[in-house]
């Protein structure tokens, strides 16, 4: 059995990332090259419309003195417009993504859109901080609600955990959908 901790899984996902974010890495059609931006013209939208998939970490804090934990998610946020107006979250910002594309776009405007959208982020860091405290938060109310549900009857006290998000976030896909010329 292999768990995430293996040396092997470790190498593996190793491997993939570095080449995931390697510009010279193979052709397109290369298997273990794994596109993290793109940008296409999209019918599910009709504004530009900037997505970011993110890596969420938490840091649990028991407050009874037991070592603290790590938790992990993925998200999405999108934006629509130059202003950066937060349209959706979660499960609707990565339902975007499963738009497929309605045309196409010339190589010179691709690159030039995603370094654009890639200056944007940086803009936008204080509504996904917003967003990971948001979740931060959601989650310390989901474990209240569990161990709550599970505290056994001769237990009179429920042990708090302090949940707080690991900042930065980590953006680990950036994609730009158009919507099509009317």
């Amino acid at each position: 059995v292999l768990h995430r901790t293996h040396p092997l899984v470790s190498t593996v996902g190793e491997f993939l990332l570095e080449r995931a974010l390697d510009p010279d890495a193979g052709p397109a059609n290369d298997i273990s090259t794994l596109s993290r931006s793109g940008i296409w013209i999209s019918d599910a939208v009709t504004a530009l419309t900037t997505i970011a998939v993110l890596r969420l970490r938490h840091s649990l804090d028991p407050q009874n003195g037991n070592a603290p934990m790590l938790a992990e998610e993925a998200s999405a946020i999108a934006w629509q417009g130059q202003d950066g107006k937060v349209v959706s979250v979660g499960a609707a910002a990565f339902a975007l993504l499963d738009s497929p594309a309605s045309g196409e776009i010339a190589d010179s405007m691709r690159r030039q859109r995603l370094d654009v959208a890639r200056e944007r982020v940086i803009g936008w860091r204080p509504s996904i901080e917003q967003h990971a405290r948001y979740r931060a938060e959601e989650l310390s109310t989901d474990h209240d609600r569990v161990r709550r549900a599970t505290m056994r009857a001769d237990r009179t006290t429920l042990a708090r955990i302090h949940v707080a998000p690991i900042l930065p976030v980590d953006v680990i896909g950036l994609y730009v959908l158009i919507p099509p010329v009317t």
